[in-house]
């Protein structure tokens, strides 16, 4: 196998593969008890483990990572901090980092951890990895107006905490083109759509078979920061937010004021969420409950944050929106830690709560073939992946541009490292 290791370090799901100098690529296979994963959740769990010595108590900070963070926390054995999405904060300058009991951590600390512990159990079923690294990157980072050159080196900063020598990093859709043009058997333009958890990007392409890395050019690349995870906003905005408080009033100082939206804004991104749990938010919320209208859904809206419960009130979220992609309702179902949400949820309320966001994506895939200065005629074929590439109303849009027939949907979260790998394969590099 390669010593070069191909790392897509996702919103949601991260990946590591290798390939040998034949292009045969594996991905690493984690085991968690009896189950069998070949993505990696990026979340990290963290908590504090007491020791007796014989100066006394101490406490050192343990951590895990991926499905041994998500079965470590579903314990629910100890006072923890749950991050997830530490990816969306990238291009966030305004963002350092975060305290975790009483210790301050840098992102790109977070990330490294992150890295260090991916790579350390992917070993456990590719045999011993190098620290050379192909990764991955998308178009465009998430956040308003984001800052690529300085979230790029932010990553590869987190890189390098790591121990890792990034020895190219290569824009996510040309990855996933890469993938699907080595099955090419003539020349094709093709664009490439990848939906992440946090970003979505687009890339047409002109591959000519049996070239290696040659026969791929890049006619234009274009990305912004909506996918998945800001479908996960519309339906807690609009199924979760009334029920957790929203819209109601609290008393102060004589007057009557709204329960500020910003707890609600950042309380429907699991990335902003994670950092919710400090104690002047927590002391603020406190304050507004004791005066509140509807005390008992704030009380509420606190009992998630405090206890970390979000990580279940988005698996609920996730699970009603794949659920969505088959039928055309469905019941959002909470019920965790006391606290008890069941919300009926419609396909065409759903399609109309993301129909901005659509919009969105439909600017930046038509921007692509613009700056590629091709029409949808001329594409063969559409390559989507990623979890999104599912949703009916994404699926319609490009069918609705280029035929049902030119669609294709690659695998969903393998399609991208799988990329990197053939990429670092059949350019030898070792």
């Amino acid at each position: 196998m390669s010593e070069i290791i191909a790392l897509d370090f996702g919103t949601t799901n991260s990946v590591l593969a290798v390939a040998d100098t034949d292009g045969n690529v594996r991905s690493a296979v984690y085991n968690v008890g009896d189950s069998h994963f070949d993505t990696y959740r990026t979340i990290l769990y963290l908590w504090e483990e007491q020791h007796l010595t014989e100066r006394g108590a101490r406490s050192d900070l343990r951590s895990c990572s991926g499905p041994f963070a998500i079965a470590e926390y579903q314990r629910e054995s100890q006072d923890c901090r749950l991050i997830q999405s530490i990816k969306s904060y990238l291009a966030a300058q305004d963002f350092k980092g975060t305290e975790i009991f009483g210790r301050a951590f840098a992102l790109e600390e977070l990330i490294a951890l992150f890295l260090r512990q991916i790579h350390h159990h992917a070993e456990n079923s590719l045999g011993r990895l190098g620290h050379r690294v192909i990764s991955g990157r998308p178009v465009s980072f998430a956040g308003a107006a984001p800052d690529n050159d300085f979230a790029e080196n932010r990553l590869r900063n987190a890189y390098e905490l790591a121990d890792f020598d990034v020895v190219r990093m290569v824009y996510e859709p040309l990855a996933a083109s890469y993938y699907y043009g080595r099955t090419l058997q003539k020349p094709e333009t093709f664009l490439v759509a990848d939906f992440g958890g946090g970003t979505s990007d687009f890339s047409v392409i002109r591959f000519t078979p049996d070239m290696g890395t040659a026969g791929v050019t890049a006619l234009a690349h274009t990305g912004l920061g909506i996918a998945g995870d800001s479908f996960d906003y519309r339906i807690i905005q609009n199924a979760v937010w009334q029920r957790l408080g929203f819209g109601s009033t609290y008393k102060w100082m004589g007057s009557t004021l709204p329960v500020p939206r910003q707890y609600f804004t950042a309380f429907s991104r699991w990335h902003n969420l994670s950092m919710m749990r400090d104690p002047r938010t927590l002391n603020d919320i406190r304050a507004i409950i004791r005066t509140a209208d509807k005390a008992d859904d704030i009380e509420d809206l606190l009992t998630i944050i405090e206890e970390e419960m979000g990580f279940f009130l988005y698996q609920a979220v996730a699970k009603a929106k794949a659920e969505l992609s088959e039928h055309d309702s469905t019941i959002l179902a909470f019920k965790h830690g006391g606290v008890e949400i069941e919300e009926k949820l419609t396909r065409q309320d759903f399609e109309s709560w993301i129909s901005p966001d659509i919009t969105e994506i439909e600017k930046a895939a038509h921007n692509c073939l613009t700056q590629a200065r091709v029409r949808p005629g001329d594409i063969s074929k559409v390559f989507m992946t990623g979890g999104t590439s599912y949703v009916p109303a994404v699926r319609k849009l490009f069918e609705d541009t280029f035929g049902k027939d030119r669609l294709e949907i690659g695998q969903p979260f393998l399609s991208v490292a799988h990329g990197l790998a053939m990429i670092a394969a059949d350019e030898g590099i070792v």
